[in-house]
């Protein structure tokens, strides 16, 4: 008898737990709804409908517009090169107009000016000079020996800005059965950057085109913000 009391006593407690939550969930058997409060939001609600498919966000969109997803890892910029510094600080006045400061360093740099056609060094200035004696024969204009460095003892035979003026005068040297050397040249020049956070993005592609309208070699980098101390 015991048994069977106990057991009835049992089957009664897990029906009125399932009438329960029949009651709770309404009709339909669907959960009740979550206040507004508790509810958890998710990321495609608070995303302009670009903006959910550029973070790869599918589904409806609500539309929240005073909500900016900002990328962290792209709120610092470089932007250069320049090669005189008042057209830096020119720049720099323009973007401290939205209130950014932009900080201008200068650096060491090589830059590409020619090419030079040569024929490489001989073992003695005596060949060289041989060398130069057939090429005036040949009628062959703007060469020298050249007279020190790694190419000493070699004859240079033009230095070009253009690489295909270069080409030129190579093929025409074959024609004479020599065999010259093609040499990019390059010097050191100072250049200068600008650097700026931006964390807002109030310096934005419209913005920026019409910065660089008249400077179209000018290039916008992203950079590894620096660290901050303390």
């Amino acid at each position: 008898m015991r048994i069977t009391f106990f057991t009835l006593l049992f089957m009664n407690f897990v029906m009125l737990l399932w009438i329960t939550q029949i009651d709770a969930s309404g009709e339909d058997g669907t959960p009740p709804p979550v206040p507004e409060e508790n509810r958890l939001v998710l990321l495609r609600e608070f995303l302009a409908p670009e903006q959910a498919l550029e973070q790869g966000v599918a589904g409806p969109v609500g539309g929240i517009p005073d909500i900016d997803i900002i990328d962290e890892n792209s709120v610092c910029f470089t932007v250069g090169p320049f090669k005189e510094p008042d057209a830096a600080d020119k720049v720099a006045e323009q973007i401290a107009k939205l209130d950014i400061a932009a900080d201008r360093r200068s650096n060491a740099e090589r830059e590409q000016y020619g090419y030079r056609v040569y024929l490489r060094p001989y073992e003695t200035r005596d060949e060289a000079i041989e060398t130069a004696r057939q090429l005036a024969e040949l009628d062959v204009e703007d060469y020298f020996v050249i007279g020190e460095g790694d190419k000493k003892n070699g004859i240079s035979l033009g230095l070009f800005r253009k690489k295909s003026g270069a080409i030129r005068r190579m093929a025409e040297m074959r024609k004479h059965e020599f065999k010259p050397s093609l040499e990019i040249k390059y010097r050191e020049i100072t250049v200068y950057w600008l650097d700026y956070d931006d964390p807002d993005r109030l310096l934005n592609d419209r913005l920026w085109n019409r910065i660089v309208d008249d400077l179209p070699n000018l290039r916008r980098l992203s950079r590894n913000c620096p660290a901050q101390i303390g």
